[in-house]
């Protein structure tokens, strides 16, 4: 009896921890439902009939969320509660489900069905860590441009293309999203194809056709001589968003033990015996 008596009482305390974590409607929490609705003949709410359109009628105590010139197409429908409660939530501001779930009403959930998804996708209220709800000054309802959003998380990536030493690739000016998808991907660090193939979409494939960086030396197909986990390509060689040095090289092959000779990096036996020496960082 004790125990059903437990078991009864710790429902009941679940059960009201639940509602005491519901975020109520200011209206609604002070009973003043005629601010919404209008007064019937016995003096009570209209349960559907309402002192104005929405959003106006949202907008009497709410600051205008289309202030934007991008604006979220829900807002053109003119109906907020498609998306917040108008009385109480237990999802903040009031939505009627999580953000994702919120989003993905309308919104194809993105990168889903991909292997490789952006680990953003993976926090909670993932969609407004990178978009507005309402409206934006950015396409696509980002909070920032592409690249200032990116490197907000990316900080690694921000102090290099911040260090005046660095020359930065072309390609990051045209934003991150050129070469990376943003949220789901076949390709590891969610390029939007294979490295080469990137590459060669700006690129030209027929001064590569014969081998890089001289005839008969391969670009693919192999794996890098440096780190055997990873596949050969450009990017074994060259960094993709900036780098010290000339030619947007990965590895600083002037200094010792390689003195000049690029061919060294990789190829260790010319100046160096077993075990060689440490192999360069890749620092990506």
């Amino acid at each position: 009896m004790r125990l059903l008596n437990f078991l009864i009482l710790s429902i009941l305390f679940i059960a009201v921890e639940a509602t005491a974590t519901n975020k109520q409607h200011f209206p609604f929490a002070n009973g003043q439902c005629l601010v919404c609705h209008k007064k019937g003949d016995d003096g009570k709410p209209i349960k559907d009939a309402f002192v104005a359109e929405q959003p106006d009628m949202c907008y009497k105590c709410h600051d205008r969320k289309d202030k934007g010139p991008v604006v979220h197409a829900a807002l053109g429908m003119a109906e907020c509660t498609m998306c917040h409660s108008p009385h109480e939530s237990a999802v903040r501001p009031l939505l009627k489900d999580t953000t994702e779930n919120t989003c993905n009403m309308c919104h194809d959930a993105p990168g889903s069905d991909l292997p490789i998804k952006h680990s953003a996708l993976k926090m909670t209220k993932s969609c407004v860590r990178c978009h507005n709800a309402h409206s934006s000054e950015n396409a696509k309802l980002l909070k920032a441009d592409t690249t200032q959003l990116c490197v907000y998380c990316h900080t690694g990536i921000s102090k290099g293309l911040e260090n005046p030493k660095n020359t930065i690739h072309p390609a990051v000016y045209m934003g991150c999203q050129s070469c990376h998808s943003p949220h789901g991907s076949n390709n590891k660090k969610l390029l939007k194809e294979n490295p080469n193939a990137l590459c060669f979409t700006c690129h030209d494939v027929k001064h590569f056709d014969g081998g890089h960086p001289r005839p008969g030396h391969p670009i693919s197909g192999k794996k890098d001589p440096l780190y055997p986990e990873k596949e050969l390509s450009c990017i074994s060689c060259h960094k993709p968003h900036y780098s010290p040095n000339k030619n947007m090289l990965r590895y600083n092959f002037n200094k010792a033990p390689y003195d000049g000779n690029i061919c060294s990096v990789c190829h260790w036996q010319i100046i160096s015996a077993p075990p060689g020496p440490p192999r360069p960082n890749w620092d990506d």
